[in-house]
């Protein structure tokens, strides 16, 4: 993975030599327009809510190696490098022994952290997840191409716990009042052994 730590005549590139990134993207917002339009079907899908603390410390591989980075749950950042990340990686560059054990930690994740200003209002965070054994890879098929992918695992009292940590779901603002989709969610949650999770329409006006 290379990075760009600036936008100057003259940019700084920083290699962090061949890593495979795994990310999945999440939303702050489940009233963005766009959103529901480009992934949701027309409107008509579903907008599931996380529990932040349990992603951002519960989270595991299912079958952790020894010396394996933990994924990592991070805010994206829009534009030009933060000054934060800068500082990490020019340390990093300098000397590896000086920039301290965060810094190396850190620093290959960076480069999935970043993206061009153009898509701000997705406030995006991503759940970064490096170099998985490919004993752990699955695959399904993409549009294009087959898509790999890793599966997590979601720690409770020290134990892998099965079920996704669901604090809400939102359904598309096309989908019919009359066809119960409230109803008819809550009964696959409960089918499921998902307790506690609110159930509600998208309160977005939506024309097609």
């Amino acid at each position: 993975s290379d990075l760009l730590l600036n936008a100057s005549a003259e940019p700084e590139v920083i290699s962090f030599g061949k890593r495979t990134h795994f990310v999945t993207c999440f939303c702050e917002s489940d009233t963005l327009l766009s959103l529901w339009r480009a992934y949701a079907g027309n409107a008509g899908g579903y907008c599931l809510g996380f529990d932040y603390s349990c992603l951002k410390h519960h989270m595991c591989w299912p079958d952790p190696k020894v010396g394996q980075s933990f994924p990592l749950l991070v805010p994206v950042h829009y534009g030009n490098t933060p000054e934060s990340i800068r500082r990490y990686l020019t340390a990093v560059c300098r000397s590896e022994s000086s920039a301290g054990g965060l810094s190396s930690a850190l620093s290959p994740f960076f480069p999935s952290m970043i993206k061009h200003e153009a898509f701000v209002e997705e406030r995006e965070w991503r759940i970064v997840a490096l170099d998985p054994p490919v004993e752990q890879m699955k695959f399904r098929p993409g549009s294009a191409n087959i898509r790999p992918f890793v599966e997590l695992s979601w720690l409770y009292l020290g134990k892998p716990r099965g079920k996704l940590p669901l604090a809400s779901i939102t359904f598309g603002p096309t989908l019919r009042p009359e066809d119960r989709p409230e109803e008819i969610i809550g009964w696959m949650l409960e089918g499921n052994g998902y307790t506690g999770v609110a159930v509600r329409p998208s309160d977005i006006p939506f024309r097609l």
